[in-house]
């Protein structure tokens, strides 16, 4: 007869060899939700690859040139666009980082662009209605200065 201290250890489930393949529903969802990360996170990596190029040829030029060789709608459109593309860099890497990106700074900031972008775009919108009346005092200096030198008329 066997005793109860001689009786066979029931082995751990959670060894190696026990564990099973099987999948539950719920692991599945998991792993899917993994590898669609895992797909995010190859996608946001090859994206900065192709970001990095383009933003160190801007940063490389003088900003100084930058300025005088464009228009000031274009300037203000470079500079907000420059400053989103950099928040959304921070506000990613914090993310990455586990932190939580809307108690930092960065997301004020964010939304101070976003707003000043709505501004932009209003102003760009709005477009100067041209003046259907004659404007008097213009045409009459017009007219006199290009009469001036010819006193016969």
């Amino acid at each position: 007869q066997m005793c109860i201290r001689d009786s066979p250890k029931p082995q751990n489930p959670k060894t190696p060899k026990q564990r099973t393949t099987i999948k539950t529903p719920y692991q599945s969802r998991k792993i899917i939700k993994l590898m669609k990360s895992t797909e995010e996170i190859e996608k946001a990596a090859k994206s900065m690859e192709e970001l990095a190029p383009a933003l160190d040829s801007l940063l490389s030029t003088p900003y100084d040139s930058l300025e005088k060789s464009m228009s000031h709608k274009d300037f203000a459109a470079l500079n907000l666009n420059l400053a989103y593309t950099l928040n959304v860099l921070y506000y990613n890497l914090l993310k990455s980082k586990g932190k939580i990106p809307e108690e930092h700074e960065v997301h004020k900031e964010m939304q101070l662009i976003n707003t000043a972008f709505k501004k932009y775009e209003q102003t760009v919108k709005e477009k100067k209605k041209p003046s259907t009346g004659l404007d008097v005092p213009a045409a009459r200096r017009m007219i006199e200065a290009n009469l001036a030198p010819n006193k016969q008329v």
